[in-house]
């Protein structure tokens, strides 16, 4: 998910779709309905990843799947926006070891150890 997502921002598709979020936002009016099914997609997707990472065993099946989400894609969307464009080339080129550092972060802050609270 977080490989595909950094994927998708190189195609005039994905950046369209970053750029409606925005102006989603900022004119709710007009953009707001048009994003539902998009942002719909998004949280399916999501909830889907999760629950079979959660049915293979992989995650505790009271991991939030909105927190992993925004961990994730707010990590990709960060670090597009600040990469300078002379570097962009070496950011998609570290793709996967960027979505592996970011989703090892996720995952690790949603499991919960409860030995650590005693």
């Amino acid at each position: 998910m977080a490989e595909q997502f950094i994927e998708d921002l190189r195609t005039p598709y994905g950046l369209a779709e970053l750029r409606l979020q925005l102006e989603a936002k900022v004119y709710p009016e007009i953009l707001g309905r048009a994003m539902d099914p998009v942002r719909q997609r998004w949280i399916e997707s999501a909830r889907d990843s999760i629950a079979e990472a959660v049915a293979r065993g992989e995650l505790l099946e009271d991991v939030s799947a909105t927190v992993i989400f925004d961990l994730i894609r707010g990590a990709v969307i960060n670090r597009y926006l600040l990469v300078p464009m002379d570097r962009q080339d070496r950011f998609f080129a570290a793709k996967t070891t960027f979505a592996n550092d970011i989703v090892d972060a996720a995952l690790r802050s949603a499991i919960r150890d409860d030995s650590a609270l005693l």
